[in-house]
């Protein structure tokens, strides 16, 4: 199935996200039909919050944080679990809220930015360094 991410012109379809801590940089793509039907099934308060319904703060505060990096795995062209774990490991609370951006703002590029909840509820779960403590998905 062919998506308009995979007809639009490289410089339209990606984004690159500097990574000058470590010296790299992460070529990103929006999420297509599948990906979000993917989360969608994997998340299904996503779901719910996606065609309107009543979804707790908590609960959208927990989507958030369980779905990044999935979304982020995904704009890497990955839906491998391993590839979300590097995420949570390697990527900081900055980092990773750069590139879910940088997703986002390819997969709807009308939506407003929104990452300041996301750095904040990263760095409440994940301490000072803004990363999980015991190693586990946050």
């Amino acid at each position: 199935m062919t998506s308009l991410l995979d007809i639009a012109p490289p410089e339209v379809a990606t984004k690159e996200v500097e990574l000058p801590r470590v010296g790299k940089t992460l070529l990103l793509r929006g999420l297509d039909a599948r990906d979000i039907a993917t989360l969608m099934r994997r998340f299904p308060k996503f779901r719910l919050a996606s065609v309107g319904r009543e979804v707790s703060d908590e609960d959208m505060m927990d989507l958030g944080m369980d779905a990044t990096p999935v979304i982020i795995a995904m704009g890497l062209g990955s839906s491998d679990p391993e590839t979300e774990k590097l995420v949570l490991e390697r990527l900081t609370v900055d980092e990773q809220a750069a590139a879910l951006t940088a997703v986002m703002s390819l997969t709807n590029p009308d939506a407003p930015r929104a990452d300041g909840p996301f750095k904040e509820a990263r760095r409440a779960r994940g301490g000072a360094s803004g990363r999980v403590q015991d190693g586990t998905s946050p």
